[in-house]
Parts: structure tokens; sequence; C-alpha cells
């Protein structure tokens, strides 16, 4: 794993959260589609079709959820693996914010630190990562 893919991880799991809460959205519109009013359905059909529509996006989803998840589980594995070869206050604030998905006010909060020295560790700990990457 690079660098680069470590950085992506929180995009990417920003990404997997808002496309949980579409899921959400649409299991809630699944089970009253005649409220429902939908933006992305352009031409007016019946109830029924519109309910078979919510149900189809919905099982897509589901499986693409499924299957990023899925992904997104091994990345943080194989980033969690990476990081035991980097110092304490470094390892700690790459686990937190790359594995657990803490913003950096929480991780200085749980630390003790000031956010900005979080900044500063992860950095510190990314460059370590990246001199192990070019050493093998």
């Amino acid at each position: 794993m690079t660098v680069d893919e470590i950085r992506a991880i929180p995009g990417e799991w920003h990404r997997l959260l808002r496309d949980m809460e579409r899921l959400e959205y649409l299991r809630a519109a699944a089970t009253s589609v005649p409220a429902l009013a939908t933006d992305s359905v352009k031409v007016q059909v019946s109830v029924r079709n519109r309910s078979m529509v919510i149900v189809d996006e919905l099982v897509d989803l589901e499986r693409d959820l499924s299957a990023r998840l899925e992904a997104m589980s091994r990345k943080e594995h194989a980033a969690e693996e990476l990081f035991k070869a980097v110092r304490e206050p470094d390892r700690k604030v790459l686990i937190y914010f790359y594995v657990r998905h803490l913003t950096m006010r929480q991780i200085a909060e749980i630390l003790f630190f000031s956010p900005r020295y979080c900044y500063k560790l992860r950095r510190r700990g990314l460059e370590a990562v990246e001199r192990m990457g070019m050493n093998e």
C-alpha cells in the first residue's frame, strides 16, 4: 500500500457514509412510496413503477456498498499493518485518523495534544511510511 492510497482512505470513507445515508433514505422511501416525490424520476410513472425504480436502486446500492465496505476493510487492515512499524505517537494518530476515522480535534482530545501537533504527527508518520516503502 502506498502513501497516496493511505491518503485516499478518508475521502473514500466519506463517500461510503454518504452512500449509506442514501441507502437509508431509499429504505424509508421504499416503505412510503405514494408520498415520495423524487427529482431523479423526470417522467410521470405510476406508483408501482416508481416503487420498482426505488427497489432496483436500493438493491444495486446495497450490492455496491457491500463490495466497497469489504474493500475498505482490507485497505484499513493493510494500513494498520504498515503503521505498526511507525513510532508511538505518530502511529496512534495514523490509526485514529485512517483506520478509526476520527477527526484531528477528536484525536487531539484523546491524546491530550493540540490539533496542530496531531497534524504534524500525521505528516511525520506518513513520511515514515513513505521511507519504509522506498527501502523495500
